[in-house]
């Protein structure tokens, strides 16, 4: 995970794959922390570090398969025969482990059956990529993602950013690679503890109204967003546009939420999430307030 200076951080390095998806997720859900009487700012512990020390271990078997050699490059012409590659509207069935996979070459399954991930986009890099690199995939990909997953979520910005809804996304193997590929897949996803959601059977995908099976919550630390069917310990009560002309500062956001949030929560202790670099070059532009709803 990564984020910009003053901001929750975590960087792993022990697995490609791991660290893809802490850099899609750290976009998401940069927080700080508001207890009863006094404010400060909750650094210490990245709210995904438990999740990600669960799978570690698990998603590092996958990524040093990736490492291993690859067969020589097609000619160019016959890349685009070798590797068909994804496509938006594909539905795909993943486990918890495959979601955090750096490749899926799983072929997809029927939209009308049980499904957890939809693809909303597919874009297309440049061919000097570095694929090793995380960071620089998401930086090339990240804004046409959630632009594309807002897209396909539909409904209002505010009724988005209540969701639970979020997007991963998938690079080609490094046989596919070799063989012309130069794609990443963005799906849209909920994340549940442990789990993948399923995802709802309506279109725009979005439900309205939003039910607790979409809905996002959090649970308690490290503050892992879940839908709130599920066990958590805050809800999203309350949305607030910002409006600054560029994307502001930590203090800046702490001292909007510190004016927004008191009359969209319930509960004196509270957290707000905020859209990162990535979200905000996309357009979204709401910060989320949260009450506290168990001890």
């Amino acid at each position: 995970m990564t984020t910009k200076a003053g901001r929750v951080a975590l960087r792993s390095h022990s697995s490609r794959a791991v660290g893809r998806l802490q850099q899609v997720l750290a976009e998401h859900w940069s927080e700080a922390y508001r207890p009863e009487h006094h404010a400060w700012k909750d650094t210490s512990v990245p709210r995904l570090a438990t999740l990600l020390r669960t799978v570690a271990i698990a998603a590092l078997g996958g990524s040093l398969l990736a490492l291993t050699p690859s067969a020589p490059a097609a000619p160019p012409g016959e890349a685009a025969r070798l590797v068909p590659g994804p496509a938006v509207g594909d539905c795909h069935q993943l486990t918890y482990r495959q979601g955090f996979a750096e490749s899926d070459s799983r072929p997809p399954v029927d939209c009308a059956d049980v499904h957890n991930t939809l693809t909303v986009a597919v874009v297309t890099v440049a061919e000097d990529t570095t694929w090793s690199d995380a960071d620089a995939v998401w930086g090339k990909v990240g804004a046409r993602c959630y632009r594309a997953l807002d897209a396909a979520l539909g409904r209002t910005a505010r009724a988005r950013e209540r969701s639970a809804y979020s997007v991963i996304y998938f690079i080609p193997t490094p046989q596919e690679r070799a063989d012309g590929a130069r794609w990443v897949r963005c799906d849209a996803s909920l994340w549940g503890r442990g789990t993948l959601r399923t995802l709802p059977h309506t279109s725009p995908l979005l439900e309205q109204p939003i039910t607790d099976r979409v809905d996002r919550c959090l649970t308690g630390k490290p503050f892992n967003v879940i839908v709130c069917a599920q066990k958590h310990v805050f809800r999203a009560t309350g949305a607030a546009r910002m409006r600054f002309t560029s994307f502001p500062s930590q203090r800046k956001v702490q001292a909007f939420a510190e004016r927004k949030c008191p009359s969209r929560v319930s509960s004196p202790s509270w957290r707000y999430t905020y859209p990162m670099t990535t979200e905000w070059k996309a357009g979204r532009r709401y910060l989320v307030c949260y009450t506290k709803t168990r001890a």
